[in-house]
This record gives C-alpha cells, sequence and structure tokens, in this order.
C-alpha cells in the first residue's frame, strides 16, 4: 500500500466553500472532523455550511481535517480519504490523500486516470485552476501522475 494525494493550490474563498461542499456531498459518511479554533464539533460528525464559514472567516491561520468514507470523485471510489483543508494568510489549499494497493500497476494508471479526470471536472465545476495528484508527496514532481489537465503515466 502506498499513499497518494490530490492538491489543490491557492484556491479563492467561493472556490474553497464549493470544493469542500462536492467532496463530501459525494462520501458515504463522515469518521472524524477535527480544526484549529474549535469552529467544528468534532463530535457531531456532519458539516454544516455556518461551521464552513466560520472556518473562511477566521483571522489567523487555520486548518480542518476531515475523515470521510467511499469519496467518489467523477468514475473513481476511494474507500477511504483524509481531507485537509488549510487557511494561511488570506489564502487556501486543500488536498485529500488516500491508500492505494499498487502492487498492480495498471489498476493504479487506471484508477489515477479516472480520478484525474474527475479532478478536472470538479476544478472547472469550482473554478479552481491550479491542482495536482500523485504518491504522495504529490509536490514530488517525479512521483505525480497529473499536473492540471496533463496526466502522464510512469
Amino acid at each position: 500500500m502506498n499513499l497518494y494525494e490530490v492538491v489543490f493550490e491557492s484556491v479563492d474563498r467561493n472556490s474553497l466553500l464549493g470544493l469542500l461542499t462536492a467532496i463530501v456531498a459525494n462520501s458515504d459518511q463522515i469518521m472524524n472532523i477535527n480544526c484549529t479554533n474549535n469552529i467544528v464539533e468534532p463530535t457531531i460528525l456532519q458539516i454544516r455550511s455556518g461551521d464552513l464559514i466560520d472556518f473562511l472567516q477566521v483571522a489567523g491561520d487555520a486548518c480542518i481535517f476531515i475523515k470521510l468514507l467511499n469519496v467518489g470523485i467523477g468514475r473513481a471510489m476511494l474507500p477511504s480519504v483524509m481531507v485537509r483543508c488549510v487557511k494561511y494568510e488570506q489564502q487556501f489549499d486543500l488536498d485529500f490523500s488516500f491508500e492505494l494497493d499498487d502492487s498492480d500497476d495498471i489498476k493504479a494508471v487506471t484508477l489515477m486516470k479516472k480520478l484525474h479526470d474527475g479532478v478536472v471536472e470538479l476544478a472547472k465545476d469550482v473554478n479552481i485552476e491550479s491542482f495536482f495528484g500523485g504518491m504522495e508527496p504529490a509536490s514530488d514532481k517525479e512521483t505525480r501522475y497529473f499536473t492540471n489537465h496533463d496526466f502522464r503515466e510512469f
């Protein structure tokens, strides 16, 4: 098993709200929520729109972690996903990570291609221009499957 991630960079407030809402809405269940500044009550295991607006309006830096089960991104289904949204200064980054059994390279490439197609559509829907994904850390260009609209097979 290897860890993979998808990163959306420099996301504006409006796009972040749409992105986070879409990812959570396409999951079966929220397993855990942790947030700086106690903005979201972790025992409720749901995210209310007011909670997200409070997170967006925090004066300083902040971070929210959400563990989701059975997340659909396009035609890709991910059994367990950890979503992290980071607010720094007046910018936001959102990433999600998941484990993938890549003992079968063809399966890994197929899933990442499906995921890329879904991420491209999601980014288009919420007006995000910068995103990439691959083996963690996806910031390492050598382990990336995709950067924005470009997909590469290993």
